[in-house]
């Protein structure tokens, strides 16, 4: 079977807002994606709509932290961005400062920016990828799809189409179809497959042999000290997943 190239790229900020509306809808105090869940989804989608094996070559996930916000307690989003990071992921978190900020509104537009400056940068590259699928929901991404065309890639569109009665995602990404190559993934549909399971269990660093209390799955696992020593094609300076 002939094999595609595909980039991932997740816009956090949007999806997060989709986590909140997911739990909304069933009634519950938290609902937490599984991001290798979805990466799963896209790729079993690629290989449907086009009959041959998609390879993942790179994954990002575009978020921002909050910097000087009074009685903002970021724990939960740094757990995140952690185990992303111990998933492979390239996380490009934007910090954004409330000191001068008296309304506390949380301006997002780096992370959109940013996400449109990786995807342009990589098509710029020969052979980086042929197919480029974006975890977005928000209009202003329409003329990256467009861009990416030009310069000879595919794209497809995993998104929510709609969260109960909550329409989270510029309509045209699911009812066009000139605007992707491949039909959307509508990731309602998969709510029970993409919700994360969290257990905290006792890991051993790879390298040193410290254990630490973690929520980290994933196969090999470095402590703090160790993850960035381990960066390297196919690892991304991060963190671990430890609970203080």
């Amino acid at each position: 079977m002939m094999s595609v190239k595909a980039m991932v790229f997740v816009d956090g900020s949007w999806i997060k807002r989709c986590q909140g509306h997911i739990a909304w809808k069933f009634n519950a105090s938290h609902y937490a994606f599984d991001y290798d869940a979805i990466i799963s989804l896209i790729q079993t989608h690629i290989t449907a709509c086009l009959n041959c094996e998609a390879q993942v070559m790179k994954k990002f996930f575009f978020a921002s932290r909050a910097v000087n916000k009074p009685d903002h307690d970021a724990n939960q989003e740094e757990q995140l961005y952690r185990t992303l990071q111990q998933q492979y992921f390239t996380t490009k978190i934007y910090n954004l400062n409330f000191y001068h900020d008296a309304n506390n509104k949380r301006q997002e537009k780096c992370v959109d920016t940013g996400l449109v400056a990786e995807a342009l940068y990589y098509a710029a590259i020969p052979n980086s990828f042929d197919i480029a699928a974006l975890v977005v929901g928000d209009q202003d991404y329409l003329p990256l799809v467009e861009k990416l065309h030009q310069l000879g890639r595919q794209t497809m569109i995993a998104t929510f189409g709609s969260i109960g009665s909550m329409n989270v995602t510029y309509k045209r990404f699911t009812s066009d179809p000139s605007i992707g190559d491949l039909p959307p993934l509508l990731l309602e549909n998969y709510l029970t497959e993409i919700k994360a399971t969290q257990y905290e269990a006792i890991r051993t660093c790879k390298d040193c042999g410290k254990k630490e209390l973690t929520t980290f799955a994933g196969v090999d696992f470095y402590c703090n000290k160790h993850l960035s020593k381990n960066n390297n094609g196919s690892k991304e300076a991060n963190h671990s997943t430890v609970k203080k």
